[in-house]
């Protein structure tokens, strides 16, 4: 549930972030977007090397969660969503192992619809995977129309929370499942250094709030969802969210231009302040933080 300390976020500042996010990744490659084509954070397990190839078995590992072997092997048409989809790379990759199963990724980024069904075309998927521009709060499905939906960390920049989960019920087929992938707060910021960083997360993230582990269970709950699981795999990403926050960082110690291939000492000196400046709260925002993935049926 939102409180007083909610950030005011427009849907154009959540798109411009990520289309800066991408710009970003094309210039320093942070997680090489044209083969993840995904930003998340990447799931670790033994034989994953990459950040790369972290990335890309997130979406396999919330496929097995959604039981979408099962699914595949049905004769029946199934319809599997990804609410909050970024470039697509979920369904994409997902939509090559699971072929009899239609994939819908939605996002409220124009940017994002493109280059999804670009990738969507690339990866000749596009018989059972489509794109659209939509919002996930109100996503003007029909009642009962999904066998299974995904959130990849795009939950953190709903509104509110709730309504997130009323919609996606509403969408779900009963017996069906909901995964949701993301940050959620062991508590509410209380400590003077904790609350600094997660202010700093969430404005620099886009994010309005973030929701507490045991608020968003009884969330789940009273929505309707049953069978509730949580998994904590704040340890299978350790090594993704370090290298991503490293890479990212690197982006700012830089400070090349075409007409002057030269760093000054001074602004040496402004970039490591600036490094400072952004890593200390996100080390205080990840050791205050859980990574979960929440499962839930609908009843």
């Amino acid at each position: 549930m939102k409180d007083n300390d909610v950030l005011d976020f427009r849907k154009n500042d959540v798109v411009d972030f990520y289309e800066r996010l991408y710009e970003l990744d094309n210039q320093y490659k942070i997680v090489n977007l044209d083969k993840t084509m995904g930003i998340h954070i990447g799931y670790y397990e033994k034989n994953i090397r990459t950040i790369e190839d972290a990335v890309i078995n997130m979406n396999y590992f919330v496929g097995k969660l959604l039981n979408l072997n099962i699914l595949n092997e049905t004769k029946k048409e199934c319809r599997v969503l990804d609410a909050g989809c970024g470039v697509g790379g979920t369904s994409i990759h997902l939509a090559k192992k699971y072929p009899n199963i239609k994939f819908k990724g939605i996002t409220i980024s124009p940017f994002q619809v493109r280059l999804a069904n670009k990738f969507a075309q690339d990866n000749n998927v596009t018989s059972n995977t489509k794109f659209l521009l939509r919002d996930y709060l109100k996503t003007e499905f029909p009642n009962d129309y999904f066998d299974g939906i995904s959130a990849i960390e795009s939950i953190g920049h709903a509104s509110e929370k709730k309504d997130f989960l009323i919609e996606m019920y509403r969408i779900l087929k009963t017996n069906k499942k909901l995964v949701i992938v993301g940050f959620f707060l062991i508590e509410k910021p209380s400590n003077y250094f904790f609350k600094i960083a997660y202010d700093f997360v969430r404005n620099n993230w886009k994010i309005p709030y973030m929701e507490t582990i045991k608020i968003f269970k009884l969330d789940l709950e009273d929505t309707g969802f049953t069978d509730i699981e949580i998994i904590n795999i704040t340890k299978n990403l350790r090594r993704s969210f370090f290298v991503l926050l490293l890479r990212i960082l690197s982006c700012y110690s830089r400070n090349k231009s075409k007409d002057n291939e030269n760093i000054s000492q001074a602004n040496y000196r402004n970039n490591f302040k600036k490094v400072i400046k952004y890593l200390f709260p996100l080390i205080i925002f990840y050791f205050n933080i859980r990574y979960l993935i929440f499962t839930a049926k609908k009843r």
